[in-house]
């Protein structure tokens, strides 16, 4: 169920960006044809006692690898999804955790970025449980989730990198030149 709700925010966020301005499949259905199917089995899946544990590769037992698992699969999630969308844009892979910081860039220091890699990684957003100051994990935790849930739901990769894909063609095609 948290899949569909990234899926769903993914989706509305490329779709309202440019709505009406072009006249070509929206993302939305171009998703939900491509991956109808994948969708729902991701969406319908269980996740049991066991398929917790090898999520965390099996350095805690059930009950304490379903807690972690509640707590931490949407930052999987979201990490797979930000290591695609650097891949779209082909910007550098994710840089390693630092510790938290939750100012926003402001206009002078967007405006003064060498770079779109600069510009991206002062707007790329931001979370305590992807940082140094997480509670819960370390980044080398997320390799053997990531493994995982791209061993159990391939399509988890494919439907983050067509979304962004769509999302970059309709920016493309309706900004002026």
């Amino acid at each position: 169920m948290i899949i569909l709700v990234i899926f769903s925010v993914c989706i509305s966020l490329c779709t309202n960006v440019q709505a009406g301005s072009i006249s070509t499949p929206t993302t939305t259905s171009l998703v939900h044809n491509t991956f109808g199917a994948d969708l729902t089995r991701i969406a319908e899946s269980c996740f049991s006692g066991a398929n917790h544990e090898q999520l965390t590769r099996y350095t805690v037992r059930r009950s304490i690898a379903r807690t972690l698992g509640s707590v931490l699969n949407p930052e999987f999630l979201l990490t797979i999804g930000l290591t695609e969308l650097r891949s779209t844009l082909n910007l550098e892979p994710l840089p390693p955790w630092k510790p938290y910081n939750n100012t926003d860039p402001s206009d002078l220091d967007l405006a003064s970025a060498p770079t779109i890699q600069a510009y991206y990684d002062l707007k790329e957003p931001r979370d305590v449980m992807r940082s140094l100051d997480d509670d819960y994990n370390y980044e080398h935790n997320l390799t053997p989730a990531k493994a995982y849930l791209d061993k159990q739901f391939p399509a988890t990769r494919k439907v983050f990198k067509q979304i962004d894909q769509a999302f970059v063609f309709e920016v493309s095609i309706s900004t002026p030149t």
